[in-house]
C-alpha cells in the first residue's frame, strides 16, 4: 500500500502532462520523509532560514503585541506602538546551522533587532549582516523583532541567507566564493536565492531598475525646469506689479503737484483781489464827504481809526 501511495505521488504530476509538454530536469525537485516546516526542526529545508519562522501573529504575547495588524500575507503592516517578533531557530543542536555570518534582506522602512544566539554586525538600509553562533549551552536559538516600521512602507519579505553561492550549471553544490567557480559564473545567494540559474530574469530586473532610475531622473529634471519657469513667471509678475505701483505713485505725485500749484495760484489770485479791492476802496474815498475830528488826512482816518466812519 505504501509503495502504491509513493508511486502515485511521484508519477501523478507526470500523468498530467500532454505529449506537447517538455520538462527541464533542472526544475524538478523531489523530497521524501521531510519533517514539518517549523522553527524547531533540525531538517532546515530551505536556504532562507526565515521560511520556517513562526508567523508573527502566533507569537502573542511574548513576541508580538496584540495591537499589531497584518497584511494578507502575514507581514505586520502597522505596529500601532508595539512590536512584532518571532523565532526562526528554536532549541536546535549547535551544528544544525553552521556558525557564521548571514545576510538579512528585507523590503520597506524600519529597524529589526536580533536576539538569542543572533547578533547584529552591520546595518545598511534594507540589509543587515548578522552572526549566528550557539552559546555555551550548545543549543541554537535565534529570534528577531520589528520595533520600528513605516505603515506606508512597512518591513516585509524578510530573508535570512547564508554566505556563499553556487556556480552556474551546478546549482545544487554550495561554494564559498567566486574563486570556487572555474570556467563558470558565480551566483551568490544574496543576489540569486530565489532562482539561482535564472540569469535572464536577473538581467531583466537590472534593466527594469535602470529604466526606473532613468524615469525618476527625467521626472526630477522636468520638475526642476517647471520650478524655474514658475520662479521666472513670479519674477515677471512682481516686476510688472512694481512697475504699475511706480506708475501709480508718479501719477499721484503729478496730481498732487497740479493741485498744489492750483491752490497756490488761487491763493495768489485771492490776495491780489483783496489788495486791489483795498486800493479801490481807498481810491474812492471822497475828501469832501468826511469831516474827521483830529485828522487832516481822510486816508489816515480810514486806515487807523475806522470808528470815525
Amino acid at each position: 500500500m505504501r509503495l502504491l501511495s509513493f508511486l502515485f505521488i511521484v508519477l501523478f504530476p507526470f500523468a498530467q502532462l500532454s505529449a506537447d509538454d517538455s520538462i527541464d530536469v533542472k526544475e524538478i525537485f523531489l523530497g521524501i520523509n521531510t519533517a514539518d516546516v517549523r522553527e524547531d526542526t533540525s531538517s532546515v529545508q530551505f536556504l532562507n532560514l526565515f521560511s520556517s519562522a513562526i508567523p508573527f501573529s502566533e507569537t502573542v504575547p511574548w513576541g508580538s503585541k496584540k495591537e499589531v495588524t497584518y497584511d494578507e500575507f502575514g507581514w505586520p503592516n502597522d505596529l500601532n506602538g508595539g512590536q512584532a517578533g518571532t523565532k526562526f531557530l528554536n532549541r536546535l543542536p549547535e551544528d544544525t546551522v553552521e556558525d557564521g555570518f548571514f545576510t538579512v534582506l528585507y523590503d520597506g522602512e524600519g529597524e529589526i533587532f536580533y536576539g538569542n544566539d543572533a547578533r547584529l554586525v552591520v546595518h545598511r538600509p534594507n540589509k543587515d549582516i548578522i552572526e549566528i553562533k550557539a552559546g555555551k549551552d550548545k543549543i541554537l536559538n535565534a529570534s528577531l523583532f520589528i520595533r520600528k516600521s513605516n505603515p506606508d512602507n512597512y518591513v516585509r519579505n524578510i530573508r535570512i541567507l547564508p554566505e556563499g553561492g553556487v556556480c552556474q550549471g551546478e546549482e545544487h553544490q554550495r561554494v564559498k566564493s567566486p574563486a570556487d567557480c572555474v570556467g563558470s559564473e558565480y551566483l551568490s545567494f544574496e543576489e540569486n536565492h530565489l532562482n539561482p540559474w535564472a540569469k535572464e530574469q536577473r538581467e531583466k530586473l537590472a534593466e527594469e531598475a535602470k529604466k526606473l532610475e532613468k524615469e525618476a531622473s527625467k521626472t526630477e529634471e522636468d520638475s526642476e525646469k517647471k520650478d524655474e519657469k514658475v520662479v521666472a513667471k513670479n519674477n515677471d509678475a512682481k516686476a510688472e506689479s512694481d512697475s504699475e505701483e511706480k506708475l501709480d505713485k508718479d501719477q499721484k505725485k503729478d496730481k498732487d503737484d497740479v493741485k498744489t500749484a492750483s491752490t497756490e495760484k488761487d491763493t495768489e489770485n485771492s490776495e491780489d483781489a483783496e489788495q486791489a479791492t483795498s486800493k479801490e476802496d481807498v481810491k474812492t474815498v471822497d475828501k469832501d464827504a468826511f469831516v474827521i475830528k483830529g485828522y487832516s488826512d481822510p486816508k489816515k482816518a480810514l486806515l487807523f481809526n475806522p470808528e470815525y466812519l
